[in-house]
C-alpha cells in the first residue's frame, strides 16, 4: 500500500502535526506500507528522514499536493493520502482525487469543510456529528482522544508511569511547551518557579531551535534542581518521574494525559482554547489563562499547590487517564484497513 502524508512543520507552526503523522506513518510502515512524506518541514530533530521515510521537499508551506505526489509515486499515485493542514482546502483535497484511491484529512476545530474519506478530530469530547455538514456523504468521522496519536513509548510507559503516580514515587515539576517554544514560555515559567522559592526537581523539556535555549543553559548550568533535556529520543521517562506539568495546549494534552500527569496548563492560541476547557470540566486539568488575568507568578503557585495537594493530584491524575489510553494509532490503522479493502493497491 502507497501512503503519502502532507504535512508542514517551523517554528511558527510547531511540530505537532508532523510528530502526529510521524506516529501513524511508523504504524502503517510496521504493516508494509510504503510511505512518503511531502512536507515543507524547518525543524530537523524531527525529520521524516531520521525514521527512514522518503520525503519530497515542498518549496513552501502549503505548497500544491498533485505535483508532489506525481514526484513521490510517479506511475501509480498513492492508495491513500494523508493531510495534517490548516491552510489545504477542500478544493485542495478535490484537486489530489486523481492520484489517490482515499484521502485522510486530520483537524482539530469543525470549521472547515474537506474532501475526505476518513476524518480524524482526536480532541477529548469532540462528537462527530459536528462535522455532518462540513464532509461528503459517506465520509467516515473518528472522533475523540481515544484516536490520538502518541509515539509507543506513551504506551509502553502507561502501567508504570501510573503505579509511580498511585505510589507517591514520582517529583517535581515537568515543563515543556513544545520543542520549539516560539513564544519563549519556558524560560519565563523557570524564573516563575524561582521567585516562589520552588525547591522540588524541575525537568525541563526543549528543542535546539528555541529561541531562548541560550538564557534556559545558562540558569539550568550548576542549578542541581534542573534537569534540561535538548531534544530527546523519548520524553515519557521524563514525564512519568514527575509529579505535576506545566505546558501548553496542543498534542502535549495527551501525552501528559496519557500518562496521568497533573497539569496546570496554558492556552498559547486560540485553537487550543476550547479543548483545553472541556479537559477542565472533565476535572483532568487545570487552567493558567495568562491573557485573562494569571500572571506567570500565579501559574507558579497553582503548580505548587497541586504538587501539595496529594488529594487533588491523584484525582487529576485518575481522571487525566481515563481520557486517553495511547492505544489511537492502532485504532486509525484499522478504519484505514477497513476502508482501503474497498479498492484495489495501486501496482
Amino acid at each position: 500500500m502507497k501512503i503519502a502524508f502532507r504535512v508542514d512543520a517551523n517554528n511558527e507552526i510547531g511540530g505537532g502535526h508532523l510528530v502526529r503523522c510521524l506516529v501513524l506513518a511508523r504504524s502503517l510502515a510496521a504493516g508494509g506500507a510504503d510511505i512518503c512524506f511531502l512536507t515543507n518541514n524547518s525543524l530537523s530533530a524531527i525529520d521524516p528522514v531520521h525514521s527512514g521515510f522518503s520525503v519530497i521537499r515542498a518549496e513552501k508551506p502549503a505548497s500544491p499536493i498533485a505535483p508532489m505526489l506525481t514526484t513521490a509515486f510517479p506511475d501509480t499515485g498513492a492508495d491513500v493520502l494523508v493531510i495534517d493542514h490548516y491552510e489545504i482546502n477542500e478544493a485542495e483535497e478535490r484537486a489530489a482525487r486523481a492520484q489517490t484511491h482515499f484521502i485522510l484529512s486530520f483537524d482539530d476545530m469543525p470549521t472547515r469543510r474537506h474532501d475526505c474519506d476518513l476524518l480524524v478530530d482526536q480532541n477529548f469530547g469532540t462528537d462527530p456529528a459536528e462535522y455532518t455538514a462540513l464532509i461528503s456523504p459517506g465520509s467516515r468521522v473518528l472522533a475523540g482522544s481515544q484516536f490520538a496519536l502518541l509515539r509507543e513509548e506513551f504506551g509502553r510507559s502507561r502501567a508504570e508511569a501510573l503505579q509511580h503516580r498511585v505510589s507517591g514515587q514520582s517529583r517535581g515539576v515537568f515543563v515543556c511547551f513544545g520543542m520549539s517554544d516560539q513564544m519563549g514560555m519556558t524560560f519565563d515559567v523557570l524564573q516563575a518557579l524561582f521567585s516562589i522559592g520552588y525547591n522540588s526537581p524541575i525537568n525541563i523539556v526543549i528543542g535546539s531551535s528555541s529561541t531562548k535555549l541560550d538564557d534556559i543553559r545558562a540558569v539550568a548550568d550548576g542549578d542541581r534542581r534542573i534537569a534540561l533535556a535538548i531534544d530527546p529520543t523519548e520524553i515519557a521517562p521524563i514525564m512519568s518521574r514527575s509529579a505535576v506539568a506545566i505546558g501548553g495546549g496542543g498534542s502535549m494534552h495527551w501525552e501528559r494525559c496519557c500518562l496521568g500527569l497533573p497539569a496546570v496548563c496554558v492556552v498559547l492560541a486560540e485553537n487550543q482554547r476550547r479543548v483545553s476547557e472541556r479537559l477542565v470540566r472533565g476535572g483532568a486539568i487545570e487552567l493558567a489563562s495568562i491573557s485573562e488575568g494569571d500572571d506567570l507568578h500565579t501559574l507558579a503557585c497553582k503548580v505548587a499547590a497541586l504538587e501539595g495537594d496529594d488529594v487533588r493530584r491523584n484525582e487529576m491524575s485518575r481522571r487525566a487517564a481515563a481520557t486517553c489510553d495511547g492505544m489511537g494509532a492502532a485504532r486509525i490503522v484499522d478504519a484505514i484497513s477497513a476502508l482501503t479493502k474497498l479498492a484495489p493497491t495501486r501496482a
